[in-house]
């Protein structure tokens, strides 16, 4: 949520055609809403918890995402060691920021190495493990399907479907970071993945958390490949020409 606001403001601030105080206006009526929601779904769901909420909310995801053996997805040994902490301690807060400092600490002690690190984590964009098992498991449970193949069938499906849709979003990124002139939602979708790959690559990459990005992505590869169509079709990528005829069209 608030990687759409920023995207949405930073589209605001970068493209919009009103002037300053508009465009202050405008941004405050998106991040004003949000942060409204935000602050009193807290506030509902501390009073109702009898906990505050707590700071470095994101302490654990920070550690988690800085496991360079595991490439930023927990294992049996960072459950371990939450449920120690947790135990020791029963304020949120401070469980969080233990981890925070932890987190810390193992991308200053991988220093420069983080880089590879944040490549590895790149993977969690192709990496159907998790749906894949999550379909079939209950397949196999509930339904007739009892093959123990339907796994590896599954994830042979949908990882190709979803490397095209990757190369779509990646060639929609590239086109859209050329257009000053495409369309300002499509623009807002491509800051919002871009933080998004951004926010992975910093915290926890679980497979899982990917569902919320589909459908963006879906629709940004749904882009590039019309805009590599329109190449094909002008025999040849003429940028500016390409770019002209597509503003005449709109």
């Amino acid at each position: 949520g608030i990687i759409l606001i920023v995207a949405a403001v930073l589209i605001i601030i970068l493209y919009s055609t009103v002037n300053v105080k508009d465009k202050i206006i405008q941004s405050l009526l998106i991040a004003l809403p949000f942060a409204i929601t935000v602050f009193a779904t807290g506030f509902i769901t501390a009073s109702v918890s009898g906990y505050s909420k707590p700071s470095y909310s994101f302490g654990w995801n920070l550690y988690i995402g800085a496991n360079e053996q595991t490439n930023g997805v927990w294992n049996e040994n960072d459950a371990e060691l939450f449920n120690s902490i947790k135990n020791e301690s029963q304020d949120p807060s401070k469980v969080q920021e233990y981890f925070f400092k932890l987190g810390v600490d193992r991308y200053k002690e991988m220093g420069l190495k983080s880089i590879t690190h944040f490549k590895r984590k790149l993977g969690v964009w192709l990496d159907e493990n998790y749906i894949s098992n999550v379909v079939t498991d209950w397949q196999t449970e509930y339904t007739r399907f009892k093959s123990g193949d339907m796994k590896q069938t599954y994830f042979l499906i949908v990882l190709p479907y979803n490397l095209i849709v990757v190369l779509g979003a990646i060639a929609a990124l590239i086109f859209l970071s050329l257009d000053k002139k495409a369309p300002l939602i499509l623009k807002i979708m491509g800051f919002y993945m871009i933080g998004t790959i951004m926010l992975f690559m910093v915290l926890e990459t679980a497979a899982r958390y990917k569902g919320a990005y589909y459908a963006a992505l879906s629709l940004l590869a749904v882009y590039g490949y019309w805009k590599i169509y329109l190449c094909i079709k002008e025999k040849g990528c003429n940028i500016k020409r390409l770019f002209a005829d597509n503003t005449k069209e709109n």
